[in-house]
């Protein structure tokens, strides 16, 4: 892929709760693109009851980035039955690959799963559990690409180590596809959403609150314009990091004062931005 193609910004901060308990950081993100015209982003939520769940979320994250590399997705994606088979097939792969580390039990890696195949045209996104993923079009509205899996307690969720999505699979994974040019996409782990969704509104007829499961456009088009003008400044990657990862430890305040961790990637088009900019 050529390099010019996209531009990213991605990280994992821990969050307050966890360092105030003496926990590690169970969010891992990754991204990657490849020759092929294709790419991932990626993020897992390990579990907080779980011991080792940090570890399972890094294993999963390192697993599916490596064998997704190895699919045909230009292929797959013309037949969405056969799609959604084979990210059954990967996730399977992947709980498969938990299980053989037998130095930890199974239960004690439990993660979510949260993932966006892409290309310049197309976005196949999946999931297992909670977290949050959208898309801007080429009109410049957001949409969601996938609503989470959040049981009636705090932090209650489906893993990819429960065995209900094995069972149930289509109520469980939820396989998207977009067949359109689009301007950026975003993965976050759930640390993220009260920033950067509309998730948690009154509804005063329904005396309710509702998940709207919306983007919010004031958060992520600064960061868009931002992201594509480092880009033109000519900010390396290990620049764009750093000031990614402070902006998800103190970005704003909401994002300072989250307890939970937080994982956010970020992902321009660069042929749609260029348009939107009227830039060579």
């Amino acid at each position: 892929m050529n390099s010019h193609t996209f531009i990213s910004a991605y990280g994992s901060v821990i969050g307050l709760g966890h360092i105030q308990q003496d926990m590690p950081m169970q969010d891992a993100c990754g991204y990657d693109t490849w020759d092929n015209g294709w790419g991932i982003a990626i993020i897992c939520d390990g579990a907080s009851s779980s011991g080792f769940a940090h570890i399972g979320a890094h294993l999963c994250v390192g697993f599916l980035i490596t064998e997704c590399r190895k699919v045909d997705w230009s292929t797959l994606i013309q037949d969405e039955s056969t799609l959604e088979e084979q990210v059954f097939i990967l996730l399977l792969n992947a709980l498969e690959y938990l299980k053989s580390r037998r130095v930890y039990e199974l239960e004690s890696l439990s993660c979510t799963v949260n993932a966006v195949i892409f290309s310049q045209h197309s976005l196949i996104s999946f999931h297992i559990g909670d977290g949050r993923a959208g898309y801007c079009d080429i009109s410049g509205k957001w949409h969601a690409l996938f609503r989470p899996h959040k049981g009636e307690e705090f932090n209650q969720t489906v893993f990819l180590t429960s065995q209900i999505w094995q069972e149930e699979p289509h109520n469980w994974l939820e396989v998207r596809v977009i067949k359109e040019p689009y301007k950026a996409f975003c993965v976050l782990s759930d640390g993220c959403e009260n920033a950067a969704f509309e998730c948690n509104q009154w509804n005063a007829q329904k005396e309710i609150y509702e998940d709207l499961n919306r983007p919010y456009s004031r958060f992520f088009d600064p960061l868009i314009q931002g992201l594509y003008l480092l880009y033109q400044q000519g900010k390396k990657k290990a620049e764009i990091q750093t000031l990614w990862e402070e902006f998800l430890r103190n970005g704003n305040k909401t994002l300072t004062q989250e307890r939970d961790d937080k994982s956010l990637i970020i992902v321009c088009n660069l042929e749609q931005n260029r348009i939107l900019y009227k830039t060579e």
